[in-house]
């Protein structure tokens, strides 16, 4: 019995996400629901990283300002916030001990570089991997594929490579 429910906790699952229009009858979990229901459902923690954040997530950052305010740690990785400000203005003056934004910090021989993942870590138990933007096409135009990670060794991976660039000063606190 003991070694059953040890086998339980630890085991891992892997499952397609999906953006596409819809129109198109997929059977696999859309991205936009899989990102809220994580968001709305984290108790801890949440990790996310974008490269594009359009004013159609906007819904989505009351989500994570009400969750900072609960005391969920909300830490967000961006690419070039002077692009998004106006989108991230609203989160930008909730930022505290719970909300956390860092920008990564581009190279200037190569102007080319971007922060282009799109994960998110949520409790450090479950990681979605996608190609999905957090934009109106990344969440409903475009065909964008992820996976939903219940994992917590890949969680733990992810958010300790985070940690590790933000000393190596690839990211800088906002």
């Amino acid at each position: 019995l003991c070694v059953k429910m040890y086998s339980l906790e630890h085991s891992e699952s892997a499952e397609l996400v999906i953006t596409s229009p819809d129109s198109f009858k997929v059977k696999s979990r859309k991205t936009k629901d899989v990102i809220y229901s994580l968001v709305k459902d984290a108790s801890k923690s949440i990790t996310i990283t974008g490269y594009s954040i359009s004013d159609f997530f906007t819904e989505m950052l009351d989500v994570i300002i009400r969750k900072s305010q609960q005391g969920v740690y909300v830490t967000l990785y961006v690419n070039d916030l002077e692009k998004q400000k106006l989108v991230l203005e609203r989160l930008l003056a909730y930022k505290s001990k719970f909300l956390r934004i860092y920008e990564y910090q581009k190279d200037s021989e190569d102007k080319m570089a971007a922060l282009h993942a799109k994960i998110l870590v949520v409790d450090k138990k479950v990681s979605l991997v996608s190609s999905a933007n957090l934009s109106y096409h990344g969440m409903q135009g475009n065909i964008e594929m992820g996976i939903l990670l219940k994992s917590e060794e890949k969680a733990k991976q992810i958010e300790e490579l985070l940690k590790e660039l933000k000393r190596m000063k690839v990211f800088s606190q906002v």
